[in-house]
């Protein structure tokens, strides 16, 4: 899902919109890494009360091999990224963006946005993010542990600054959306 807010057009006089590109994200897999996600999630331990509780001892075992696995189950992530509708200093959130593998698909242009958000409820798919973050030197971008249907969630943009929101393959997991 991919939601805008509703943009001036730029007057003929004004400055012309830069749309960022895209680029392939595809990461490596091996047979031996598809066994370790297929194991945790045909034989999960779930436990804990909370749902965050729930949520970690699910993805716990699998969070640093969440993306070779899911690119290539979960198609429409691309599509998704493909057809937002970004430009040069937008304000991006992605709720239950979990390791920021979204991010991926921007490449150096990530640096095109004026802010990114990835907010996640999952404590180890953030820690991905975060490394995510730190190894591509991405300074535009915040990682957000908390609950996405919090709207005073500390990091968040302020109300009316995000031209972007998205939510890729997250709402099925959030209660009482």
């Amino acid at each position: 899902m991919v939601s805008t807010r509703s943009q001036q057009p730029n007057s003929q006089d004004g400055p012309t919109e830069h749309r960022i590109d895209r680029v392939e994200y595809t990461p490596s897999h091996t047979l031996f890494t598809d066994m370790q996600v297929l194991k945790a999630m045909w034989f999960p331990s779930i436990k804990g009360s909370t749902h965050q509780e729930q949520l970690e001892s699910f993805y716990k075992t699998q969070a640093h091999l969440y993306d070779s696995y899911r690119c290539r189950m979960l198609h429409g992530r691309k599509p998704l990224v493909q057809s937002m509708p970004a430009s040069s200093g937008d304000v991006w959130v992605d709720l239950g963006g979990g390791t920021g593998s979204n991010l991926e698909f921007f490449g150096a242009d990530i640096s095109e946005f004026k802010k990114v958000v990835v907010v996640d409820l999952t404590p180890s798919l953030v820690q991905v993010a975060r490394e995510r973050v730190l190894t591509n030197k991405w300074a535009n971008v915040e990682i957000v542990l908390g609950d996405a249907t919090d709207q005073n969630l500390e990091g968040l943009p302020a109300a009316g600054s995000v031209d972007l929101l998205t939510i890729s393959y997250a709402l099925t997991m959030i209660p009482n959306w």
